[in-house]
């Protein structure tokens, strides 16, 4: 609707607004064309949610300025998960499924309501059994339902996660 230059634009401050959220320490990337992954090392995983809703409330009140001099509104929409995922089993859960996992409460995120954040933690008991089963769940249902092309060899599996 703005452009690309406002894009820009609001992605710069976006940027600055992360940054002033997370300590110098921390690792903040961009993963996609509007998504960003933050690598928060030694923080407390019960902390993420307050720190997920101070950031949707930082980006909800900050008036974005355009390179016209316009202000306009933006919202946030936050999936979180800890790592290790299962706490004092870092090799439990391997890091690229937990990336997987805040992926998973990023969608539920954005598809519930926008300008809202889903963090996901294990129950008590949680294995890693449990977690292949939630991807193995979606590849079935992926492949039940979609007509899939590529260009892997028949033999070869496709890896949803």
């Amino acid at each position: 609707t703005y452009g690309h230059a406002a894009g820009d634009a609001v992605l710069v401050q976006f940027a600055a607004l992360l940054r002033s959220e997370f300590r110098e320490s921390d690792v903040i990337v961009r993963w996609g064309g509007e998504e960003f992954l933050v690598v928060s090392r030694f923080a407390d995983a019960n902390g993420a949610a307050e720190v997920a809703e101070r950031l949707r409330h930082k980006i909800a009140s900050h008036p974005f300025v355009l390179e016209d001099g316009r202000h306009i509104e933006r919202t946030v929409s936050i999936g979180f998960a800890a790592f290790p995922f299962v706490p004092g089993n870092p090799k439990q859960v391997s890091w690229e499924q937990v990336i997987d996992i805040a992926d998973i409460a990023l969608l539920a995120a954005k598809r519930s309501r926008r300008d809202a954040w889903v963090g996901l933690s294990p129950r008590g008991d949680c294995t890693q059994e449990d977690v292949e089963s939630l991807f193995q769940a979606r590849a079935q249902a992926i492949e039940s339902v979609f007509r899939i092309e590529t260009s892997i060899e028949p033999d070869k599996p496709l890896r949803w996660s």
